[in-house]
């Protein structure tokens, strides 16, 4: 089995030399991964608690498609783009996280390698966009409308749902908790905006649900969800048919709701941006999937129509402080145990 680089990014010199002590002792080591000299490599770690959001975003778009993880001491939930671990790092899971990942790079090379892919592309790309029109729906018939309203204002606000409870948000920190069962989640996101009552709250209030909330998420993986599961196959009011769609980078597919050929769509969209009709044309897929992928990651601010003029908008950069701390070093002390 050949070796597999792993940038690390956002790292002090100490880490990275861990790390590579990592990837050097570790019987978990399965894949042969082994630290890359620069930036340049197969995969990605990206330490946040070193890398501000200008530097990751723009490492991003000089690589794109390119599979990251993310590890801070606070989560990587200010994308919700991809996977992460929370600091301390433990030997196993950042041996599962970067398999996951290697796995996922190898079923994106085999998408866009199958023979006459490239052909296919080259002619589709030239050939006229069909006018006909597609489905769609209104985000502010849904849930997906009232957050998009919360994050555009930057207040801090509280969703309601007699009987199911209360999602609370924060555009200024970039986050949200949901004290909703996650199960009854899919079914959330479809009922009608009529539903729900939205209160704007102080900071105050924001940190006292924080503190009774189990887990916090990205406002970016609401707006992923809650615009997949409104599409219900359809295309967001604003999306077109004829939108060349470029992905900035690739959605979190294993913790988001997406179709059966997201992988597909995904690799096509990111290496080769190209319009959703012809993108159903090359990939031989139902509408449906490429209207809710597209409506889920121009909601979430993943991508965006580069044929379009006004398409210069981004999903809300969340800021927060860094904090940069030797976290590796607890874990070469369990390497040298192996």
């Amino acid at each position: 089995m050949g070796k597999i680089s792993v940038a690390a990014i956002g790292m002090n010199p100490v880490d990275r030399k861990l790390l590579k002590s990592l990837f050097l002792l570790s019987e978990q080591n399965q894949y042969g991964f082994e630290l890359a000299e620069g930036d340049q490599a197969d995969l990605v770690v990206a330490d946040l608690d070193g890398l501000d959001d200008a530097a990751l975003q723009a490492y991003k778009g000089g690589n794109p498609g390119q599979p990251m993880l993310h590890i801070s001491i606070r989560g990587g939930y200010r994308d919700g783009a991809d996977p992460y671990i929370t600091k301390p790092l433990r030997v196993d899971a950042v041996f599962e996280e970067l398999n996951k990942l290697s796995q996922l790079r190898a079923q994106t090379t085999a998408a866009t390698k199958k023979p006459g892919a490239r052909k296919a592309l080259k002619s589709a790309q030239t050939a006229s966009i069909s006018d006909a029109s597609a489905p769609s729906f209104e985000p502010g018939d849904y849930l997906i409308g009232l957050v998009q309203q919360i994050v555009a204002k930057n207040q801090d606000s509280t969703i309601s749902l007699s009987g199911y409870g209360d999602i609370t948000i924060s555009p200024k920190m970039g986050i949200y908790v949901s004290a909703i069962k996650s199960d009854d989640m899919e079914d959330v996101y479809r009922l009608p905006a009529s539903n729900f009552s939205v209160t704007a709250i102080n900071e105050g209030k924001f940190k006292s649900a924080l503190m009774e909330s189990k887990e916090k998420q990205g406002i970016n993986e609401l707006l992923w969800q809650a615009a997949y599961f409104a599409s219900e196959g359809r295309l967001m009011a604003g999306c077109l048919r004829q939108d060349v769609v470029s992905l900035d980078y690739w959605p979190n597919i294993t913790r988001l709701a997406t179709p059966d050929n997201a992988i597909g769509i995904c690799a096509l969209l990111t290496r080769y941006p190209t319009s959703v009709t012809l993108a159903i044309r090359i990939l031989k897929v139902k509408p449906e999937e490429v209207y809710a992928f597209y409506s889920a990651a121009k909601a979430s601010g993943v991508a965006r129509a580069t044929n379009r003029a006004d398409e210069q908008e981004k999903a809300p950069e969340f800021q927060e402080p860094r904090i940069s701390r030797g976290i590796l070093g607890k874990l070469f002390k369990k390497v040298k145990g192996l």
